[in-house]
């Protein structure tokens, strides 16, 4: 009689348990999410043939904590951020930002020979960008931003050829994350722009052209 009382007793708990699993309804599901290297045409190539044999590394890159995350960053106020829980990165932030900033330089220098930290030894870099990033998150309906300190070394003595503080802001008027994440790319595209045309200068100058 026991071992009965204690079976039905098992057997409500369950049913109990499956009621209420299903009353909650399901999981919210998470989405993923890249940045995208734009095309040529966007990116808008501006080098000539003049940095024929240019050969750069970029990295370090280096990011704040509250980025170091697989949510992606919200901006709510001058001071406070959200992490949006079923909207994530589909691999880690920096990774993706160096790889995207990597494919505009190829675009936009022309050249193949662009190595992404850390490289090989034997690899022949002779000009090595990088980065500082302090902000890149987004204000749903209204912008994101990138904040960025970056350099330019030359490769063989270290020495800094050039040290420049940059912000970008692309303006968005929706609040869907396809937009935001977007717009984000636009902001690596605009910071592809300005190194691409910095080491395209200093080529020419260590060079004579």
């Amino acid at each position: 009689m026991l071992k009965r009382s204690i079976l039905k007793a098992l057997v409500l708990v369950g049913l109990l348990s499956t009621l209420v699993a299903g009353c909650a309804g399901p999981s919210p599901r998470s989405n993923y999410y890249l940045l995208n290297a734009l095309p040529g045409q966007e990116t808008g190539q501006t080098t000539t043939a003049v940095t024929d044999g240019l050969s750069i590394g970029i990295g370090p890159v280096s990011w704040p904590d509250y980025l170091d995350r697989q949510q992606i960053v919200i901006r709510t106020g001058p001071n406070e951020i959200t992490f949006s829980e079923f909207e994530r990165w589909a691999e880690p932030l920096k990774n993706n930002f160096m790889r995207v900033l990597k494919e505009d330089l190829v675009d936009l220098l022309r050249t193949d020979t662009i190595f992404v930290y850390p490289w090989s030894p034997d690899a022949d870099v002779e000009f090595q960008v990088s980065a500082d990033v302090t902000r890149f998150d987004a204000h749903p309906g209204d912008s994101t931003k990138l904040d960025v300190q970056w350099t330019i070394l030359r490769a063989r003595d270290r020495e800094v050829i050039l040290s420049r503080k940059s912000s970008y802001t692309v303006d968005i008027d929706r609040s869907d994350y396809k937009t935001i994440v977007a717009a984000q790319s636009r902001t690596v595209a605009d910071f592809s722009r300005e190194v691409a045309a910095a080491v395209t200068e200093v080529y020419r100058r260590e060079h004579g052209h």
